[in-house]
């Protein structure tokens, strides 16, 4: 009778002893609509469940998509009943609801991230990429699908939203929170720790790759860009202004709001054509482009996805495009007292008329256009100006046997934008 005795107690030594191995976390006395933050600095033992990111932070620039994929390693215990768990929250605070949350559906749940109301209720936000997963009320508008624990992997994709802009003026901006853990069921509810990964969500600055003068037909820029080609939620601006210290600097917008959408050479934001052809702007609008000149030009991205104030932009660093100057010559000679000068090359016939003309000028001295060709010491107006592009002039009233230095320059009427002088040129007269 004692040795019975003895052997029940054995086995419920025994017994209880096993039941203090660990499993996991149950969560049977959770009660809240969405699962509360539980601690994530354990470390778990061999015996344990787990699961964990390949990586803790992520950037997913804006111009490339709107979905980021977390992948990563866990640990079932062979129990195939298993699932993932995941949650999203637009910024770094886990105390409010979450825009997605596969255990309510693969659809955004609010749009406070930023999501286009259109896509809400019932958009998509959530998909199983990797392995194998789970999918429940399949059709219907509470669709929910669930990764899972597969060799020791996983993989899910969640849908962003708006860059998401710190409140706090002069701080990095918030960053997407996902957070997941895994469940099994194998007669006891047992849950991992949650795992965590940022998401910093961006816009990419944009790059003008190069801005190189198109002398054939009309004069000008040809400005290429690496704007996105796929996002049309990119809004872009170019810019140019005459950087030029002795001319104007407004700043003219060729175009404003433009998405990538277009393709057709020298008429997109991938490759704009800066040439005062009608078809590309306006020039009653934007003034035309001289020779002689230094434009600078700047593209700017704007995320048109924002809905919470002033969208996000991003400014490219200036890229500038020299036109080349004109160049004078001599024809027919000079007679007494009178020097026949014209201009020739890098010319604009492209800008209207009525919207341009050249400005000629002369003196004795070699060096009057200055040093960076812009100066106006010892101007001498010529007589031929201004009649709107004349590229040829007949000057008078000049002395015999004496050498002058003519040189010319042409000027946008519109904003008396003047280019850099030619080189000046030598007429000796007679």
């Amino acid at each position: 009778m004692k040795s019975n005795h003895y052997f029940f107690i054995l086995v419920t030594f025994l017994f209880l002893s096993g039941c203090t191995q660990p499993i996991g976390k149950s969560l049977l006395s959770s009660g809240s609509e969405f699962d509360a933050i539980e601690d994530t600095t354990s470390v778990p033992n061999d015996g344990d469940l787990d699961i964990k990111p390949d990586n803790q932070t992520l950037t997913v620039n804006m111009d490339d998509s709107d979905r980021v994929e977390v992948t990563g390693t866990c640990k079932d215990l062979d129990r195939k009943n298993n699932r993932i768990l995941v949650e999203v929250f637009p910024g770094e605070n886990e105390t409010v609801n979450p825009y997605i949350s596969n255990s309510l559906s693969d659809a955004c749940v609010t749009a406070d991230s930023g999501i286009p109301v259109a896509a809400l209720p019932g958009g998509r936000c959530f998909w199983v990429t990797k392995g194998v997963g789970l999918i429940e009320e399949a059709g219907l508008p509470t669709e929910k699908s669930f990764p899972q624990c597969h060799n020791g992997r996983f993989g899910f994709s969640v849908k962003l939203g708006a860059i998401l802009v710190n409140p706090v003026p002069g701080q990095p901006n918030l960053k997407y929170t996902i957070r997941f853990k895994l469940r099994t069921l194998d007669g006891l509810l047992a849950d991992t720790p949650f795992s965590k990964v940022t998401v910093n969500r961006n816009l990419t600055t944009p790059l003008i790759t190069s801005a190189t003068v198109v002398t054939t037909a009309n004069l000008g820029c040809n400005i290429i860009t690496n704007a996105a080609r796929f996002n049309q939620n990119i809004l872009y601006r170019l810019q140019r202004t005459n950087t030029d210290i002795t001319n104007t600097t407004n700043v003219y917008t060729l175009y404003n709001a433009e998405t990538t959408l277009g393709i057709i050479s020298g008429d997109s934001v991938s490759e704009w054509r800066d040439d005062n052809f009608a078809t590309t702007h306006t020039p009653a609008s934007v003034p035309g482009i001289v020779s002689g000149m230094t434009y600078g030009y700047t593209l700017t991205a704007i995320d048109n996805n924002f809905i919470y104030g002033v969208p996000p932009t991003l400014v490219s660093t200036v890229v500038n495009c020299v036109t080349p100057q004109p160049v004078v010559v001599f024809n027919p000679p000079a007679t007494a007292g009178t020097c026949a000068v014209s201009m020739q090359g890098n010319t604009n016939p492209g800008l209207a008329s009525g919207t341009a003309d050249v400005e000629w000028g002369y003196n004795t001295s070699p060096n009057w256009i200055g040093v960076n060709a812009d100066a106006n010491v010892g101007f001498i107006p010529g007589t031929c100006n201004p009649l709107f592009l004349p590229y040829a002039c007949t000057q008078a009233g000049l002395l015999a046997n004496t050498n002058y230095f003519f040189a010319v320059r042409e000027r946008n009427i519109l904003d008396n934008a003047r280019g850099k002088w030619s080189p000046v040129a030598l007429c000796k007269t007679p």
